[in-house]
């Protein structure tokens, strides 16, 4: 019986050592393990999303930032200058909502025009959708613009 239980120890510790490898070697092209729900896409959808534990988060803090500074009262200059978007259609959006969950990290895509990104926050009191996009500009990679779904 002992043999049993050390023998079945062995092979889950075995099981979960090879997943958690699996998941760090796909830690860049599977930000995303699973995603049960609406489509990313639907504002008033739910969504629950299951993120891989390895994936780069530099661009989750910089999309984190850019919602903390929207939220503030310089939102109008930061999307008409930086972000090149009608403040009309982001900054009241985001003056409501308290919360921002991220529900959605695309893989990052390669073509002729330079890699991008894109990263869904669900914006619950608006029942909202904001789409962080990112690529690379003059200066490197970074945030492109945003939008809003409604």
């Amino acid at each position: 019986m002992y043999a049993v239980k050390t023998t079945s120890l062995a092979v889950l510790t075995v099981a979960l050592f090879a997943g958690l490898v699996f998941l760090y070697i796909h830690r860049f092209d599977r930000p995303v393990l699973y995603y049960y729900g609406a489509s990313p896409e639907v504002a008033q959808g739910r969504a629950v999303p299951f993120l891989n534990p390895f994936r780069d988060r530099r661009d989750e803090r910089l999309a984190k930032w850019l919602i903390g500074d929207l939220r503030t009262a310089g939102c109008e200059k930061i999307v008409k200058e930086r972000l090149q978007v009608e403040p009309a259609r982001i900054c009241p959006v985001l003056r409501s909502n308290s919360r921002a969950t991220l529900i959605w990290i695309g893989p990052r895509e390669h073509d002729p025009q330079g890699d991008s990104r894109q990263l869904i926050y669900d914006l619950p009191e608006n029942k909202a959708r904001l789409i962080v996009y990112f690529g690379m500009d003059e200066l490197g990679w970074g945030i492109r613009t945003v939008s809003v779904l409604r």
